[in-house]
């Protein structure tokens, strides 16, 4: 179905695009009238619609991981590293996993990456080191790419928390 002008909310210009009917509306019958639109679009759509059956839909949800998820110690006393999901089961080639990554005070991890990863920092402090001394100290909001060969130290004089995902099956951290 083509829309045609007067079927367009008034103020709204015409787009080829279902983005360009959302906008500011002036009064409900806009909102009335935008959604009447989108009811019959998604109608006839629905009717045409192919299920394909390589895309499985499936949507996974932790609420609240940052304050209810606790990742596993990992390393020495004092490090913590859980995945909270992996796609590894819908792409066995280039499966990404995220999760969370907890340091307290003791003694420092030093890792070596075997895979990708960006990790942000949610909570705390650390004191990020690579192998070549460079050093920085990260609190929340900072964001990092570790590339895949990187021998990086983690320490912390507090506690600090980080959300991660790396380019990895899970649990292969």
């Amino acid at each position: 179905m083509a829309l045609r002008n007067s079927s367009i909310p008034h103020g709204h210009k015409r787009s080829n695009t279902a983005i360009g009917l959302f906008g500011p509306f002036r009064a409900a019958s806009d909102l009335i009238t935008t959604y009447a639109i989108l009811q019959s679009l998604r109608e006839q759509h629905t009717k045409s619609i192919i299920p394909n059956p390589y895309i499985k839909p499936r949507r996974r949800l932790h609420f609240q991981a940052q304050s209810s998820f606790k990742p596993p110690l990992i390393a020495n006393e004092n490090a913590f590293l859980g995945d909270v999901y992996s796609s590894d089961q819908n792409d066995v080639e280039k499966p990404i996993s995220c999760g969370f990554y907890r340091l307290e005070a003791g003694t420092p991890l030093v890792y070596t990456y075997t895979y990708h990863e960006m990790k942000i920092v949610v909570e705390g402090e650390f004191d990020i080191s690579d192998e070549t001394g460079q050093e920085v100290h990260a609190v929340a909001g900072d964001v990092f790419y570790f590339p895949k060969g990187a021998v990086i130290t983690f320490k912390t004089k507090t506690y600090g928390l980080a959300f991660y995902t790396g380019q990895r099956s899970e649990g292969g951290a």
